[in-house]
């Protein structure tokens, strides 16, 4: 824990580490190594795509943890009934293609949506995922965090008037948002859902988050509870029953949060 402390307070924003144009270079170097030796890393994203994307700490030699993170949420999702082969699937936040890497096999006979305001990790995805079912696309949100210079503040998300979708999600995007941007998400993520569908967020809950060590959460703008003030959007949290209010309002029947000392899942159903 003290070394969490000491790495955090150091490294407040490993997204913002990962434009360093040194670290670029040296990390992603070190890193390939265990890829000469274990063949299930080749083929990953460059190691500062990976810690832009979260691997705690691990800011180095992290392909096993980059990969055992996806694999839990398809198990959990599956076994849960929120998704199914043949669904029609949005991912918001997707970053570098973490958790769609595991929908590669002949198997998913679905069809893949990721959104993301980071054009070099769209563009990472789009060169290396099967276009035949899988469509990377840019988002209008804009991150003071997840950019690396000065950013206008964007347009809110709107995604296309066409889209239905089974399952909408995102894996720690929740957790870089403030209030703004919170409900803009989840309205738009309700508005796409068909009837039936399940909408599966990850975040912060302020009501059993771990604090004290890496977490404080001692700043508070608007309902958002932000760890760095400097970076707000580095790592936010919120109230599980502002959280819940907020989904119900947008329209979702049913609500039900699984918190955790970690990240918390919100789990809502159209």
């Amino acid at each position: 824990m003290i070394a969490d402390k000491s790495i955090r307070a150091l490294i407040p924003s490993a997204a913002k580490l990962s434009y360093n144009p040194i670290f670029r270079v040296v990390g992603d170097a070190i890193s390939e190594i265990p890829s000469l030796f274990y063949s299930e890393f080749r083929g990953l994203p460059p190691n500062h795509l990976r810690v832009r994307v979260g691997v705690g700490n691990k800011l180095l030699f992290n392909q096993a943890y980059h990969l055992q993170v996806g694999a839990g949420f398809w198990l959990n999702w599956f076994s849960a009934g929120y998704v199914r082969t043949n669904s029609d699937i949005l991912e918001i936040g997707c970053g570098c293609g973490r958790i769609a890497h595991h929908l590669r096999g002949d198997w998913f006979a679905g069809t893949y949506v990721g959104i993301d305001i980071d054009l070099e990790q769209l563009q990472w995805c789009s060169s290396h995922f099967p276009p035949s079912k899988f469509d990377f696309l840019p988002s209008s949100h804009v991150s003071a965090t997840y950019s690396s210079g000065p950013v206008d503040k964007g347009a809110p998300i709107a995604f296309p008037e066409e889209w239905e979708k089974d399952f909408v999600y995102s894996t720690s995007l929740y957790t870089h948002l403030l209030e703004d941007e919170l409900v803009n998400y989840t309205r738009e993520s309700f508005r796409v859902l068909r009837p039936n569908g399940t909408m599966f967020m990850t975040f912060f809950c302020l009501d059993s988050v771990e604090l004290g060590n890496r977490w404080t959460f001692k700043h508070k703008i608007g309902e958002a509870f932000v760890e760095n003030i400097k970076y707000p959007e580095s790592a936010v949290a919120y109230t599980r029953e502002y959280m819940e209010n907020l989904c119900r309002k947008v329209g979702f029947s049913h609500v039900s949060i699984i918190e955790d000392r970690g990240q918390s899942s919100l789990i809502c159903h159209k």
